[in-house]
């Protein structure tokens, strides 16, 4: 009898993590200089959706690009910065679901919205404290 209950309790619990799963993969990435993260890309390309990029202080002579969708208004996937952060710019385009905080965007690309008329626009798109100069 217990041994049943036991293959019951363990089959629900694998079936909720399978469930749960994505809100796991949902982490927060950290950018840095002097790291193995040391570009805003590289750490873009381990960002998830709904998760959180922080990039630390310094000049990243990059643009912010590839930005994955969040899940929805309540899993939004943010790019914050942490300190004073200067980068080349920020292209967002039909993606959906996301914050971009505390950035100083100097020159170059400021694409918001969609690369092409064939593209989706971007929707719910939000930046807190960016300045976009140059």
């Amino acid at each position: 009898m217990h041994f049943k209950s036991l293959t019951i309790i363990i089959f629900v619990l694998l079936s909720l993590g399978g469930y749960f799963g994505n809100l796991a993969d949902a982490a927060t990435v950290t950018v840095a200089k002097g790291t193995a993260i040391d570009t805003i890309a590289k750490g873009m390309a381990l960002l998830t959706p709904g998760g959180t990029l922080i990039v630390n202080s310094g000049t990243y002579a990059e643009i912010i690009g590839n930005i994955p969708s969040g899940l929805s208004d309540s899993a939004r996937t943010k790019v914050q910065a942490n300190g004073a952060v200067v980068c080349n710019g920020i292209d967002v385009y039909s993606r959906n679901y996301i914050t971009v905080t505390g950035f100083t965007f100097n020159g170059y690309t400021n694409r918001i919205g969609r690369s092409s008329e064939s593209n989706a626009p971007s929707t719910y798109i939000t930046f807190e404290n960016c300045i976009a100069q140059n």
